[in-house]
């Protein structure tokens, strides 16, 4: 492992091991790291000397879901030995695209972490249409809404029908999962 430092304007990234180790990172006002958070392929870098964090200024750290986040659950982004150099007000988390999901940092004393304060799940409404696409509000996220990637598709007695056409125009249809929660006989 080596000493880091990233400088403002600088970007810390993981790669495609997920983790990576340095025995010191020092993280400049105004520069900025990139993590995939949640599921086994969450990215997280580890600091083995103690003592070997150190934040000066505003750091921002932008997450992008990996897999299924769910409310309550912490996922590391940086270890550490020691004591931080700096405070967890020096970090700042950039919000996801997706409205549906809060965040929030938290430094747990050996671990700066990323925690999912709150998920919305997207219930099917069919209250247009039939159809699912990234346009049509035929959800109910606590008011009518389209469908945003990685939202929690939820499929339960509330849709108005249950033959829903799955429509790739105008984008992907990407769910961080499906649930299936009805109660009466239908079929989806």
């Amino acid at each position: 492992t080596s000493a880091v430092s990233i400088a403002s304007g600088g970007k810390l990234g993981v790669g495609p091991a997920n983790s990576g180790s340095v025995s010191t990172l020092a993280l400049a006002g105004g520069s900025s790291s990139t993590f995939d958070t949640g599921g086994s392929a969450a990215d997280v870098v580890n600091v083995t000397a103690a003592n070997g964090l150190s934040v000066a200024a505003t750091h921002t750290i932008n997450v992008q879901p990996a897999g299924l986040l769910k409310t309550g659950d912490q996922y590391p982004v940086l270890t550490y030995a020691g004591t931080l150099g700096g405070a967890i007000g020096n970090f700042a988390l950039t919000p996801l695209a997706n409205p549906h999901y809060t965040l929030s940092l938290v430094n747990t004393g050996n671990a700066i972490k990323v925690n999912v304060d709150l998920v919305i799940p997207a219930v099917w409404t069919a209250s247009t249409d039939n159809v699912w696409n990234l346009s049509t509000t035929n959800w109910n996220t606590g008011g009518v809404s389209a469908f945003l990637p990685s939202d929690v598709a939820t499929f339960n007695d509330l849709g108005a029908t249950q033959d829903v056409i799955v429509s790739t125009t105008g984008g992907a249809i990407t769910p961080a999962t499906m649930v299936f929660n009805n109660t009466t006989a239908s079929t989806y």
